[in-house]
């Protein structure tokens, strides 16, 4: 009811390993508007290739619903950058957000799995793992149209994740447009 009852926001939808009626909660997620789904599998206590996904997974290259994944958390095995990996190549068509730069803290597997393909990454919590200026590398590497701004709330409110990534970072006003808006206005189908 959130998003209906106000166009500023755009929601997410989320589903679970051991759901048993993936493809009814589908239609129902589709149904709502929701644009994406969100998995944070470290929470959710599965891990990101798990066969018990297959449903989901294929529900959201059907209805061509983005997934915004929590990566590489290093306290926690189920969302480790090469189990993402391993979905996209069961999923080729999947679309894919690959939170914290592709791996919170693990830069190197982001770097060997994802820089330079098709799957998003949203920029939340870069502060703590890199540098302004390995972030701006990373980001002109990768593509700045497959960025998304990210904040990690409630953990850092997003006016000083985007006072941080425009103050600390060499990027250009049209990089930071794209990022902050028009990368997800596209990707989210936001008029």
């Amino acid at each position: 009811n959130c998003v209906k009852d106000n166009d500023m926001l755009v929601g997410l939808g989320t589903t679970h390993a051991d759901y048993n009626n993936t493809e009814k909660e589908f239609e129902r997620i589709v149904s709502m508007d929701l644009r994406g789904i969100k998995l944070h599998t470290d929470f959710q206590g599965f891990d990101i290739d798990t066969p018990k996904m297959d449903t989901a997974y294929r529900m959201c290259e059907k209805y061509r619903l983005p997934i915004l994944f929590h990566v590489g958390d290093p306290k926690c095995d189920h969302s480790r950058a090469d189990k993402l990996y391993n979905v996209l190549q069961k999923f080729p068509d999947l679309i894919v957000i690959a939170a914290h730069m592709g791996g919170y803290s693990t830069k190197e597997l982001a770097e060997k799995y994802f820089v330079g393909t098709n799957v998003y990454f949203d920029c939340s919590e870069w502060h703590n793992y890199m540098t302004a200026s390995e972030l701006t590398d990373m980001i002109r590497r990768h593509g700045v149209e497959k960025i998304l701004f990210g904040s990690d709330y409630p953990l850092y409110s997003a006016a000083s994740t985007a006072e941080m990534l425009v103050k600390e970072t060499d990027l250009t006003e049209d990089e930071l447009e794209k990022i902050f808006f028009e990368n997800a206005s596209k990707l989210f189908k936001i008029d």
